[in-house]
């Protein structure tokens, strides 16, 4: 069931910290609009590059009918080169040069770097929730930088900045191609016993895309509003409850300013520590099973 409201989503998208927050945190990012028909279906999403300011970001929300019908933003999980190509806003010449850079592989030469994703989606979102405090329960032990978010409907996002994670770096077994993300990604799963494959692991290919954080889902105008580790404790005192604030528009309107809460990261540390703890782990219980 589709919910929108014109007047909302634009007063949200327009206001100035918002505006400046997207703006900040895309500038090496490739940006990423997925619009909803009213049976809920999704259209093909479209990628673009745009002049990461004011009035380049104005553009482009008008450009894709943000305002106009329900519509959610997203940015790559991919740091870009300074050097990496704009696409035209002309359509016949934005398929053209989108097919020539994402289909023939030079894409690769102008990713720089790559952030770490955990994207959980489960039934419910108190079930993804569930599964997503023992996440936060495991980096928090080894003080990982990171930063959470509701998605919208029935998940959450984990995010480590690229500066803090380990390098995605790719490789092949038996000529299919995997990624040290995944890797990861994987040894967080069997360590977590998540039988319910609970986290999305399809986002560790090539080119992914997460939520876009202070922009609204398209579906449910629910705002992706990364929280502290308090309200993410509180999140679960609502489920037996049919409203909760966390994720109504109307209750982060009233917030004064998102400039000072930013993406509210927790922990200090990369990802090394976790990342050896993982491996041993894995490595024993291998050991185990074949004993």
């Amino acid at each position: 069931m589709i919910s929108y409201d014109f007047q909302k989503v634009k007063d949200w998208y327009l206001r100035d910290d918002i505006m400046n927050i997207i703006i900040n945190y895309n500038k090496y990012k490739y940006i990423t609009f997925m619009s909803y028909n009213e049976d809920g279906t999704s259209n093909k999403p479209r990628r673009f590059l745009t002049a990461m300011n004011v009035r380049g970001y104005k553009f482009i929300m008008k450009f894709c009918s943000v305002y106009r019908q329900p519509t959610s933003m997203y940015r790559d999980t991919d740091n870009w080169k300074i050097t990496r190509p704009f696409f035209s806003l002309v359509k016949e010449e934005y398929q053209i040069q989108r097919k020539e850079f994402f289909e023939t592989g030079k894409y690769k030469e102008s990713i720089h770097s790559t952030d770490f994703v955990i994207d959980i989606d489960s039934d419910s979102i108190y079930n993804s929730w569930q599964f997503a405090y023992k996440v936060v329960d495991l980096f928090t032990q080894f003080d990982v930088m990171f930063c959470i978010y509701c998605t919208g409907k029935k998940g959450f996002q984990i995010l480590v900045p690229f500066h803090k994670c380990i390098p995605k770096t790719y490789f092949e077994i038996d000529g299919k191609e995997h990624n040290t993300h995944e890797v990861l990604a994987f040894n967080i799963k069997q360590y977590l016993n998540d039988t319910e494959e609970r986290i999305d692991m399809s986002s560790y290919g090539q080119l992914r895309f997460v939520k876009q954080q202070f922009s609204l889902d398209g579906r449910n105008m629910c705002p992706i509003i990364p929280l502290t580790f308090d309200e993410f404790i509180d999140f679960y005192s609502y489920k037996e409850d049919s409203y909760n604030p966390y994720t109504d528009i109307d209750y982060w309107m009233k917030t004064e300013s998102f400039y000072k809460r930013g993406f509210c990261w927790m922990g200090k540390s990369n990802m090394n520590e976790l990342d050896k703890f993982l491996d041993e782990f894995i490595e024993k219980k291998i050991g185990e099973n074949n004993g």
